[in-house]
């Protein structure tokens, strides 16, 4: 398991080898989230979190006798890569209702314009438009993949 750069200083990338349990990542990322006490919640989560486990399969070159046994299986020498998101989204809370000041105010609105964009990006993918707003929030940015309108 090695840390790699990311594009985001509140964004943390790990590498992980073929053995290594995604169950450890993710506790270790969870305990570096933020939470804060609201009148709402009292831990109340100030952030969202995506889990984005990359797969990697590699189908090294076949020899000739297990290519008969294997007409199906995927083409010789080939990479097939999928990518699962896990994404649990902060909870949408009023600044009046939650009771929050400050900085915990400020990630409250944050928190709230992010949803905002997803709800208007499924909101367009649902309808007619031609055009979808993923670069209106990172949190749609980093789901494009996921969320594009199928063919």
């Amino acid at each position: 398991m090695k840390r790699v750069a990311s594009a985001s200083p509140r964004a943390l990338l790990t590498s992980v080898g073929r053995r290594c349990s995604c169950a450890q990542v993710l506790t270790e990322h969870d305990q570096l989230r933020s939470t804060a006490r609201t009148d709402c919640n009292e831990h109340s989560s100030r952030s969202h979190t995506i889990f984005q486990v990359r797969v990697r399969v590699e189908n090294p070159a076949e020899n000739p006798a297990e290519a008969e046994a294997a007409a199906d299986a995927p083409s010789a020498g080939t990479t097939t890569e999928s990518v699962i998101n896990f994404v649990d989204l902060a909870g949408s809370e009023s600044a009046e209702e939650a009771g929050t000041a400050g900085d915990t105010r400020t990630e409250g609105i944050f928190i709230n314009k992010s949803l905002l964009h997803l709800r208007s990006v499924i909101k367009h993918l649902l309808s007619t438009h031609e055009h979808v707003p993923y670069r209106n929030s990172k949190l749609t940015m980093l789901l494009k993949a996921a969320l594009v309108r199928a063919p």
